[in-house]
């Protein structure tokens, strides 16, 4: 509840800053402002994002990049498309803040510390998240006995098909 109060506030005053930059500048001006961001952020979305991700699977399958560090990439150049198509002053700066160079360091090093922090230890059901593969694991007494598993597929059979 308090992430959507603090969505809302930033949108008020995002509007806010819009109609004070529409006194300041006239309304052709403004729309201008309005249609020109919204142009740059869908751009960016489209060219920059699908760009990033190609050039990210691509490291990834050379083995060149952890998938996290290329993939922080791209959801920031997506991340500030949106806040570019948002319209609004203050979403448009913080939009062109995510493209400087040096936030997304900052922002995958803050991502890593989350990650570290929130992800380290088993889960109340007993699991671990391995986050350099991303799976969990299981910590049960089955996973302790040796045995031979045996992979396939279930497929239920209705009665009448028995007869």
């Amino acid at each position: 509840m308090p992430i959507l109060f603090i969505l809302a506030l930033l949108l008020i005053l995002d509007f806010t800053a819009l109609v004070m930059l529409g006194q300041q500048l006239g309304f052709l001006l403004t729309l201008l402002w309005i249609i020109g961001s919204f142009a740059i952020g869908t751009h960016l979305i489209r060219r920059e994002g699908l760009a990033t991700l190609r050039e990210a699977q691509e490291s990834v399958m050379a083995g060149q990049a952890a998938p996290s560090d290329t993939f922080i990439q791209v959801a920031a150049y997506v991340f500030a498309g949106v806040l570019l198509i948002l319209p609004g002053p203050l979403s448009d700066i913080a939009g062109l803040f995510m493209l400087m160079p040096f936030m997304r360091p900052m922002v995958s090093r803050k991502l890593r510390e989350r990650q570290g922090v929130h992800g380290a230890g088993p889960t109340a059901s007993g699991q671990t998240l391995d986050s350099s593969t991303h799976h969990t694991q299981r910590h049960d007494a089955q996973n302790d006995q040796s045995g031979t598993t045996i992979e396939g597929e279930y497929v239920p059979k209705d009665d009448d098909s028995r007869r």
